[in-house]
């Protein structure tokens, strides 16, 4: 039986994932293998089962289909100090950073009638 559970970017995959298991003695080969870094998106896993015993069983391989969640990144964006009215807005003010590269910052203000 192949079963995949939750899975976020930038986590390896280990033995919570690649968790095949066998009423017959033997052993598993992953594909992706344990310590994989995988996309965001639908991943195939692949496990491939060889038995102990060759003569009575054959190598058996199953597929399951692994959920890869983005990660959420971290943003932060100390408070600024206070400005009068009518200054422009500057990097003093607009200075979020985030943990994800970024190519540049969209700041959005907000206009009240």
């Amino acid at each position: 039986m192949v079963r995949a559970t939750g899975y976020h970017l930038r986590t390896a995959l280990s033995a919570t994932q690649l968790n095949a298991t066998s009423t017959v003695a033997g052993s598993f080969t992953y594909s992706p293998a344990s310590g994989a870094m995988l996309t965001a998106g639908s991943q195939t896993l692949t496990a491939t089962f060889t038995p102990t015993d060759a003569v009575d069983y054959a190598t058996a391989t199953a597929t399951v289909t692994l959920t890869v969640n983005q990660a959420p990144p971290a943003l932060t964006w100390p408070a600024p100090a206070p400005i009068t009215y009518g200054t422009a807005l500057s990097v003093a003010q607009l200075n979020a950073t985030s943990t994800v590269p970024v190519h540049s910052h969209t700041h959005r203000r907000q206009v009240r009638h």
